[in-house]
């Protein structure tokens, strides 16, 4: 991306030029909904969505920053702006009065195109924009891309995925190692965000609501974290997903249906399930038992549920089993390493925490003996992702 911004000069375009880009992952919720939109549908959605009026009024006050360049490529005598559309419509704003009435911008855009034209000499510098041309929308995609998810100007979950989604389907000859390069994440990543985007796809073109899920999609990349979320739809992993998929998960759509209506609640009720994400790791619990399955479908009940499949119990081992399956690990090489400072003060502090555990249950007045074998087995495939973790779900196991 570097080469790219380094090896193209800013140049100045006229004002009147310049073009909302309507592919801009930013109004992909609402031409989802509604097909492409014109010029001031896509200033109403911006303005709604995006708060454009801090740059309106950072314009008013010190000018446009050349150092900041739009992105533009050409298209249709005009030049249509990749990157930068925030600062383009809050310059559209303050310069077009017929705008601001169209779209009802509201007294404050009014007040400030009013401050702004008090600067005559800043207004006259606003009829031409500087820009970096490049020659079309591919080209731009790495430096948007690195722009708003790796970078400063991040966008939401829902249109990192739907900007992923896109450098897939505009160039077929694209993988997910390729567009990992593009928006600098690593193919997993992509793959993951593909496999989250394709599930509610499927879904809504079998028929099922999916506008919560998309309108929160940062819950349901979460939820699409949890083993037992994935194994109740019968989620793909993503390591099998291909460019060209068009299957993300094998449950019939009722439930798919009811794993949304427990995530997100249904139009006129009822309700979601919970509103703290936390609760997802309790949701998973749930999900990987028959008496979970069955009270969470008939009773709506995530507690009773959580407690019918071991609830807390379950968090329990899994925390022990992991701890068991990490020093069995290190026992192999611990001799060698034994006399080692850093060692000894890992010891010691599991040595400590052992003796926590221990006389909590002893105040619990249970005993402090049992059995001198014990075999904890840990049954995490290395797919599951709970306790709040934010690892990559298609993780391998490691080898014991």
């Amino acid at each position: 991306m570097t080469d790219v911004l380094a090896d193209t000069p800013i140049t100045e375009h006229e004002l009147g030029d310049l073009r909302l880009d309507p592919e801009n992952p930013r109004l992909h919720r609402f031409t989802l909904e509604e097909g492409l939109l014109d010029e001031p549908a896509m200033v109403e959605a911006l303005l709604a969505r995006f708060d454009p009026e801090p740059v309106g009024r950072s314009i008013v006050e010190f000018g446009f920053f050349a150092t900041e360049p739009l992105i533009v490529f050409p298209e249709g005598g005009a030049y249509v702006v990749a990157e930068g559309n925030r600062r383009l419509v809050a310059l559209k704003l303050l310069l077009d009065p017929l705008l601001r009435e169209a779209v009802e911008a509201g007294d404050e855009w009014n007040r400030l195109a009013a401050a702004l034209q008090t600067h005559p000499e800043r207004v006259s510098r606003l009829t031409t924009i500087p820009c970096q041309e490049v020659p079309d929308r591919r080209a731009a995609a790495p430096i948007i891309g690195y722009r708003h998810i790796v970078g400063i100007l991040k966008w939401d979950a829902f249109e990192k995925s739907a900007f992923v989604v896109k450098l897939l389907e505009d160039d077929p000859t694209r993988g997910f190692e390729q567009v990992g390069e593009l928006v600098g994440e690593s193919p997993r990543r992509i793959q993951r965000r593909f496999r989250d985007w394709l599930v509610l796809k499927q879904a809504e073109e079998a028929g099922v609501r999916i506008a919560e899920a998309q309108a929160e999609f940062g819950r349901w990349e979460r939820a699409m974290n949890a083993k037992g979320v994935r194994e109740y739809i019968g989620a793909r992993s993503p390591t099998v997903m291909q460019p060209a998929s068009d299957t993300a998960y094998d449950a019939p759509s009722e439930q798919m249906a009811k794993l949304l209506s427990f995530l997100y609640g249904e139009p006129g009720g009822p309700d979601r399930l919970f509103t703290d994400t936390r609760k997802i790791d309790e949701l998973s619990v749930a999900l990987q038992t028959d008496d979970g399955v069955r009270i969470l479908e008939t009773d709506r009940d995530l507690e009773r549920a959580f407690e019918a499949a071991g609830g807390r119990r379950d968090f329990v081992l899994k925390g022990l089993a992991k701890a068991l399956t990490g020093l069995q690990q290190a026992a192999t090489d611990y001799p060698e390493h034994a006399a080692d400072e850093a060692v000894q003060m890992a010891i010691l502090a599991i040595r400590e925490q052992l003796d926590q555990l221990q006389v909590g249950v002893v105040a619990d007045g249970a005993t402090a003996e049992g059995p001198e074998e014990f075999e904890l087995v840990d049954e995490d495939d290395g797919d599951d992702v709970e306790f709040g973790e934010e690892d990559d779900d298609d993780s391998e196991g490691v080898p014991t």
